[in-house]
């Protein structure tokens, strides 16, 4: 019964202010949805940053490149047989043994696909706003990179479905399909085990899914960019290289691309450069420069995120406190225009007790409300809904609200009312 008489006093609250309770709704709805969304990207944000910054530490990163201005090297390259070929991978493997530091194969290149459904966001150098594009609608060049069987363990790279490469993987031998790993963003377009044709190097292959990357993962790449966000990338592995007298053009372009890669070592810059500008004279390759803007580049990018995930907090914690403010000065209007009416009730033999609950259960329909209209948008808007986290802002704002209105009904005083009537 008693429950009854409360749920009516919500109710005609409810009917009363029906108009500012609407807007009321209609903030909540707002804040618990963002809320919801910025939550979840702290979270994302957090755990990128965390676990980028514990495989980074303190060490030093170097980016290992050509020299862009040497066009008669790498033409000599190209155009001789065996000779060149055999110094830079002479120079590649020099890289890869050295003791003092880890050397990581990644390049950013890009693959044609045979593929008509792949959207525009997928081909390469779609965020440069000028994507190439093939003249046969029904393919499609997309962001690729190839990194060496080390990247995955060296940045703690794993596979949110699938599996992630094989040292068997980084062997290719004619008419095998090439393992790729698709990106995130990927998963609506191609599946597990789907195999597709395409073109790397002006070489045709058949490219076999076998596992898709979590959602903002991060691999550093040679080169100023830093890090790539991997969503919309195929990530191949960078293959082993046949010894035979015949070398083709292929061999020749993908060793080119294998040997800019990350240099990461606890050695300073000068020692670096110092044991790369030995290997090239010792191999008789061409010109490489070592880059000492990794660290600075990589360290900075972690800083960024650090710092956008103290402003998402602020925001969450700004936002938080006004929808709080908001529902206890508008409820606390709603008391002191019905002033009158609570005094009657208290005459009448209502406990200040009753008035509480009235105003507990208008503030709690409000969130409910809220809270089931943004968790049914949301599911449609928000990729990484999180209802639990709604449901705990929901109840936590609930609360919060109520105190200021709560004191104030409690401190109620039955003869001042009527006197002012």
């Amino acid at each position: 019964m008693k429950i009854g008489i409360v749920w009516n006093g919500i109710i005609r609250m409810y009917k009363k202010h029906k108009w500012l309770a609407f807007l009321l709704i209609v903030q909540c709805f707002v804040c618990t949805l963002l809320i919801n969304m910025i939550f979840g990207t702290i979270l994302k944000t957090h755990s990128s940053v965390s676990k980028f910054s514990r495989f980074i530490g303190s060490k030093s990163y170097y980016w290992v490149n050509d020299d862009p201005d040497d066009n008669i090297g790498f033409s000599r390259y190209m155009k001789n047989q065996n000779g060149e070929y055999k110094k830079l991978k002479d120079f590649y493997e020099c890289l890869k043994r050295e003791q003092s530091w880890k050397f990581l194969s990644v390049d950013r290149q890009f693959i044609n696909i045979h593929s008509a459904g792949i959207p525009d966001k997928f081909l390469f150098q779609y965020e440069q706003g000028c994507p190439i594009e093939s003249e046969d609608k029904s393919k499609k060049d997309v962001k690729c990179l190839h990194v060496s069987k080390n990247v995955f363990s060296e940045f703690g790279v794993t596979v949110s479905e699938g599996r992630e490469f094989q040292n068997e993987d980084f062997h290719y031998d004619n008419g095998e399909y090439i393992p790729i790993i698709l990106g995130h963003e990927y998963k609506d377009i191609f599946s597990l085990g789907q195999i597709l044709d395409g073109e790397y190097l002006s070489e045709t292959f058949k490219f076999k899914v076998i596992g898709f990357l979590p959602e903002l993962t991060e691999i550093p790449v040679s080169g100023n960019t830093g890090t790539i966000l991997c969503d919309r990338y195929i990530v191949m592995p960078a293959f082993s290289f046949n010894d035979n007298s015949e070398i083709s053009f292929f061999d020749k372009a993908s060793l080119d691309h294998y040997v800019s890669g990350v240099i990461i070592s606890d050695l300073n810059f000068a020692d670096v450069e110092e044991r790369i500008n030995r290997y090239i004279l010792e191999t008789g390759a061409r010109k490489y420069s070592v880059n000492p803007e990794g660290s600075n580049v990589i360290k900075s990018l972690t800083s960024v995120s650090e710092s956008e995930l103290s402003r998402l907090i602020y925001i969450f914690i700004i936002l938080t406190i006004f929808t709080i403010a908001s529902i206890s000065i508008t409820v606390n209007g709603f008391i002191r225009e019905n002033y009158y009416e609570y005094g009657v009730h208290l005459l009448s033999g209502a406990t200040p007790r009753f008035l509480v609950k009235q105003i507990i259960g208008f503030i709690t329909l409000i969130m409910s409300i809220s809270f089931a209209i943004s968790s049914i948008v949301g599911m449609f808007l928000i990729s990484n809904l999180a209802p639990l986290v709604s449901l705990i802002f929901s109840v936590v704002v609930a609360l919060l609200s109520s105190v200021f209105p709560i004191n104030v009904v409690k401190k109620v005083d039955v003869n001042n009312l009527i006197r002012r009537q």
